[in-house]
């Protein structure tokens, strides 16, 4: 494959991965890491994270960095392979950054939150995986990625800040959204959020 076809194939699969392509999935087209490596010297490509790109100009997205840290967790996987059913080993978005996908910014927490099936390792740090059964949550779909639904990623906020005000105001800021959570489903999700319990006294 020429350096022409390889950049077109490479352009045609980060549009449809919100302008993002890991090495991994370059590799596969025939790409070398000193090619890459060259692109971003050149200023054609950006490193916008261990093993994920980008071509230079291409705007960025509100929430770039959980949109490519879950790329990174199946490399090699394009992302329409993982949009309509949960892959094998697939990453669930989680707690904070679940919510901010809901349009929920309140918590300050300082990682990407993601859950998986299987134990993951990962050298960045901005990334905190933990293993969960993700068959007991409730997940939707937002721009591809799965995500726990608003009921479940406040319950899996609350076990990482155990905080009942915290709680109290996120809850009261999504109904000022017109985003009000169900009571009867906000129990449901902290029954399946292992060792969370729904504080007493929390107005629902």
């Amino acid at each position: 494959m020429s350096m022409r076809e390889m950049r077109t194939k490479l352009a045609e699969l980060a549009a449809y991965q919100n302008g993002m392509f890991t090495a991994a999935q370059a590799t596969c087209l025939g790409a070398t890491g000193n090619r890459l490596a060259r692109g971003v010297r050149l200023g054609r490509l950006e490193r916008i994270a261990s093993g994920i790109y980008k071509f230079a100009g291409t705007p960025p997205i509100v929430y770039e960095d959980t949109y490519a840290a879950w790329l990174a967790a199946i490399p090699a996987v394009e992302a329409w392979k993982r949009e309509n059913t949960l892959y094998p080993n697939e990453t669930v978005v989680a707690a904070q950054s679940a919510l901010e996908l809901h349009g929920l910014t309140y918590y300050a927490y300082p990682k990407t939150c993601l859950v998986t099936t299987h134990r993951h390792r990962t050298r960045a740090r901005h990334i905190y995986y933990r293993q969960r059964n993700i068959a007991h949550l409730n997940i939707e779909r937002i721009d591809g990625m799965p995500v726990m639904t608003l009921e479940d990623a406040l319950a899996d906020m609350y076990s990482l800040v155990p905080d009942a005000d915290n709680l109290g105001t996120a809850i009261d800021m999504l109904a000022e959204m017109g985003k009000a959570t169900a009571p009867a489903l906000l129990r449901q999700a902290f029954a399946r959020h292992p060792r969370t319990t729904l504080p007493k006294g929390l107005d629902l």
